[in-house]
């Protein structure tokens, strides 16, 4: 008998100034829109997010994975360089992705902040993990819910 060959399950990690800011979410369609508007499949609760972000897109042919800004206000960042919303870029496995606030002037805030952990500090990281984790699905939507 033949063991059946697991698919790749990709996520997004968000990394935080602060232990607490560090979530999974899982990606689970090959075309998503990341924003805070009621079409975003990966929603995030920003003002600093535009209500829809960015376009996060899986080409399986090529076996990559693509993000386009949508216009947005704040812009959207690989690894501290602005992506264009005129095309595609492609985001590598451990690239960071930056949304919200301008990535540099956000950078020196957290080093530099006494106060609390920022809200509106996003940077997330692509990865991908086998097999999949039904658990951290379930994470991920008692998260959306406390939204």
């Amino acid at each position: 008998m033949m063991t059946p060959q697991l698919k790749p399950q990709f996520m997004l990690i968000r990394e935080g100034p602060y232990k607490h800011d560090n979530k999974s979410y899982f990606i689970l369609e090959p075309k998503n829109i990341i924003g805070r508007g009621d079409i975003a499949t990966l929603p995030i609760l920003s003002l600093y997010v535009s209500r829809n972000q960015c376009e996060l897109c899986y080409d399986e042919e090529q076996n990559k994975w693509f993000v386009k800004d949508s216009n947005s206000l704040n812009g959207t960042f690989i690894n501290e360089k602005r992506v264009s919303s005129y095309s595609f870029e492609e985001i590598k496995i451990d690239d960071r992705l930056g949304l919200g606030i301008t990535f540099n002037s956000l950078i020196e805030n957290v080093q530099t902040s006494n106060q609390g952990p920022d809200q509106d500090y996003f940077v997330y990281r692509l990865a991908f993990s086998y097999p999949y984790n039904g658990t951290a699905i379930n994470s991920l939507c008692n998260d959306i819910a406390e939204m």
